[in-house]
């Protein structure tokens, strides 16, 4: 229109935005090293959307190799895997609208020993004189790896103070005063890694009585007028 009269109507043809795929350019697997009492975590990062779309994760987790069935979560269960085992994950994000991204893998993780634990320790008796003998006993004992053998050291010690070579389950604490707390502290492990030294309460160590070796009377054969001693 110049003012005068209208020139002939036009117009622009119509464009489709298509909708544009996301990328994920990195995924993480945490923890670093990976226990088998572990949760491992599968994280993505980096996710971006042209679109301004909200990432839908999709998840995949391989032991050794083997896609885990029916596990599509971000944490992966200890109860799937063991020592010497390789586990990795794989994520991919899609944007709701049809667009995702690349599948991204971390790399394989070995799982490494855990050691094992104990929970409690027991020394009897709880009192007794330096020559009463002490047993000592650990309180389940457990480990997590089911290809180990766990086992126990033991040490003794008096008023805090470990004892040289007294390492068995069992020990009379002769020469120590009265009062002093025996204890004894027991250390599992599995000839990998030692777990967590766990103390026992304390046995007291009570006045021990003297005792009569032997009696003489004399003189060796008394009279009615003797005195004896």
């Amino acid at each position: 229109f110049d003012g005068t009269a209208a020139g002939p109507e036009s117009g622009s043809s119509s464009v489709l935005i298509s909708n544009a795929s996301p990328s994920l350019p990195n995924v993480v697997l945490t923890p670093a090293s990976i226990g088998t009492l572990d949760v491992p975590t599968c994280t993505p990062l980096g996710y971006s959307d042209a679109d301004g779309d909200d990432p839908n994760y999709s998840y995949a987790w391989f032991i050794d190799d083997v896609l885990v069935d029916g596990v599509d979560a971000a944490t992966l269960a200890s109860t799937y895997f063991s020592e010497g085992q390789n586990i990795r994950c794989q994520v991919f994000a899609d944007d709701g609208f049809g667009g995702a991204s690349e599948v991204v893998s971390t790399a394989s993780v070995a799982i490494i020993n855990t050691p094992p634990a104990i929970t409690g320790v027991l020394v009897e008796p709880p009192s007794g004189g330096a020559d009463v003998e002490r047993t000592c006993a650990a309180i389940g004992l457990s480990d997590p790896d089911t290809v180990d053998t766990a086992y126990v050291i033991y040490q003794w010690l008096i008023a805090g103070d470990p004892v040289a070579d007294a390492n068995g389950t069992t020990f009379p604490p002769l020469g120590a005063a009265i009062d002093s707390e025996v204890t004894c502290r027991i250390t599992p492990t599995d000839s990998e890694d030692a777990g967590v030294a766990v103390d026992s309460s304390p046995s007291i160590v009570t006045n021990t009585p003297p005792t009569l070796v032997s009696a003489h009377i004399m003189p060796n054969e008394p009279t009615t007028s003797d005195d004896l001693l």
